[in-house]
């Protein structure tokens, strides 16, 4: 009987113990993270710039894509024409890029018409511009029409988020290493002030995905990236269609960290022209 007894209250002590979910008051409380771009509140960081002993002015051409006749570009999801906001994005950007007392720029074209490509690449060799940068608005992916105001529908694709920046190897080898370091310059420095890089899932065989995320080696011969006879760049900004990277690209943050990014890829585009070391 004893032994039964403690038999029993053996199997008692050593009987596992089961365990339920936790009370939610002791549930593991996660740290708040920050929305990824192009969301609302997504940070954004504008580089600190710091220019060199005897960097000088440097003359910048920019060129607001599109505006030459029929070629307008696409319609954003905004309804603006993207001549426009490219023309918009260019007067920001060299307002910002003057302000800072290091830079001269140019405008290839300062209304809504302007003079043909290849008068803009002459008009950059005439000017002596030390580089050329070619602003435009992507358009990616299949849209669908959206009713953005009273009266007022516009092509809208929220996916395919991003900036790209393309430049081309075709050409003599000094100007292809300046192209080379000004473009991946820029895909790193948008990047580290938060904006994406678009992946290219939609460009192809068009564009060759290149070593650093958002810099892409053209494959059709675009005659802005492989005429100019100093370090040329197109730059993609945004996804036009999509509607969080649009409204992200009217606030003065988004336009003040793009400054930033185009600023210090100059300077590193400079540093690199001066070392003597291929």
């Amino acid at each position: 009987m004893w032994v039964l007894m403690w038999a029993l209250l053996l199997v008692g002590c050593t009987a596992p113990v089961a365990v339920g979910p936790p009370a939610p008051d002791a549930a593991l409380q996660l740290p708040d993270r920050p929305p990824p771009w192009p969301e609302r509140g997504a940070p954004l960081t504008e580089a600190e710039v710091v220019f060199p002993d005897g960097f000088g002015t440097r003359r910048v051409f920019l060129d607001p894509g599109h505006g030459v006749g029929d070629n307008v570009g696409a319609e954003t999801v905004g309804c603006v024409l993207e001549e426009v906001v490219n023309l918009e994005v260019a007067q920001d950007l060299a307002r910002r890029l003057e302000a800072m007392g290091h830079f001269e720029v140019r405008l290839a074209r300062s209304t809504v018409e302007g003079p043909t490509y290849p008068q803009r690449v002459e008009d950059a060799g005439a000017w002596g511009a030390d580089v050329l940068l070619s602003l435009h608005t992507d358009w990616r992916g299949e849209p669908w029409l959206w009713d953005a105001g009273p009266d007022r529908q516009c092509w809208r694709n929220d996916a395919e988020p991003g900036f790209s920046v393309l430049w081309s190897d075709l050409g003599d080898t000094a100007l292809v290493e300046g192209r080379r370091v000004l473009a991946r310059s820029l895909a790193r420095g948008m990047a580290d002030a938060g904006m994406l890089a678009y992946d290219g899932a939609l460009y192809g065989d068009r564009y060759e995905l290149d070593e650093v995320p958002g810099a892409f080696l053209d494959r059709r011969g675009l005659l802005m990236l492989r005429r100019p006879q100093m370090p040329s760049v197109i730059i993609e900004t945004h996804h036009g269609l999509h509607l969080d990277e649009w409204s992200r690209w009217q606030e003065e943050m988004t336009r003040a960290a793009f400054a930033g990014a185009v600023a210090a890829a100059l300077v590193e585009l400079s540093e690199a022209s001066d070392d003597p070391t291929p």
